[in-house]
């Protein structure tokens, strides 16, 4: 078995990446994509081979070799961003992407970055799920005369701005209310129940597997008269175990609930009135 090599990328691999780009959109794209969509998307490096370069040369690009030959790359840029993780059809599916990852997620942290963000394909978002990105904004996109929807994702990686907003100490105790919490992935439909009275800006239904529980309004396309939502961004409803003096960092605030993360990177919902100086509602 050829030995997989993961190093810094140099000037001589960029023709590589355009090969790799255009046999993964090739091999790849059809799960996912029309023919007139691939054929738009694999003309990039050929079409724009100046801002091809200018992405891949902005930062800290990372490649997998095997048998001396490039076969995935991804590029962190300073001070957030993780652009391409391209891999090749053959090799698609063997962790490459994944141990790339790794390598800059490492340098990102090192330079002090709070937070990784990145524009997922349909074929990438799943990959950055598993990464531990979220969505949080779905957006559709023109090249080359096609619209592709692409998702913009993003991962926390420690407490702080821009991550995250102002730190909170918590007031009161707050624990989980549900033994199971609804979990949903952007563009999955669930089903909705009633908007939540005592809740501004949440409303109750249930998750594709069952789990009953509450969503924040603001992030569904909510269908009232086929009782179901469609997710806009990704969500979980786990809440977070905090304690009196407990220190948590804002991410999102929704009516009376807050979003937090704490001091050792685990995040979930809270009450507004747990935390100094934020509003009951």
């Amino acid at each position: 078995m050829n030995e997989i090599v993961f190093r810094p990328a140099n000037d001589t691999d960029l023709p590589s990446f355009a090969a790799i780009h255009i046999d993964a959109v090739d091999t790849l794209g059809p799960r996912a994509y029309t023919a007139d969509q691939i054929a738009a998307w694999r003309r990039w490096p050929g079409d724009e081979p100046d801002e091809f370069r200018r992405r891949l040369t902005a930062g800290h690009c990372r490649v997998a070799e095997i048998g001396g030959a490039p076969v995935a790359f991804a590029v962190f840029t300073p001070p957030d961003h993780l652009d391409f993780l391209y891999t090749s059809g053959e090799f698609a599916g063997r962790g490459l992407a994944t141990k790339i990852h790794e390598q800059l997620e490492t340098i990102a942290r090192d330079s002090g970055s709070s937070v990784l963000r990145t524009e997922a394909s349909y074929l990438s978002r799943p990959v950055f799920n598993r990464l531990g990105y979220d969505v949080i904004e779905i957006e559709d996109v023109v090249r080359f005369g096609e619209t592709f929807r692409r998702f913009k994702m993003r991962k926390i990686l420690r407490p702080g701005p821009p991550a995250t907003g102002p730190e909170r100490q918590c007031i009161r105790a707050h624990g989980p209310s549900f033994d199971q919490s609804p979990r949903v992935l952007a563009e999955e439909r669930i089903t909705f129940k009633r908007h939540d009275e005592n809740n501004p800006g949440w409303f109750e239904g249930t998750d594709v597997h069952g789990v009953s529980g509450y969503f924040p309004t603001e992030w569904f396309l909510i269908e009232a008269s086929a009782n179901s939502a469609i997710a806009l961004r990704n969500y979980s409803a786990a809440e977070l175990a905090v304690q009196i003096g407990d220190s948590v960092h804002l991410i999102e605030s929704v009516g009376p609930w807050v979003q937090v993360i704490d001091l050792t990177g685990k995040n979930g919902w809270v009450r507004r009135n747990r935390l100094e100086n934020e509003p009951a509602s």
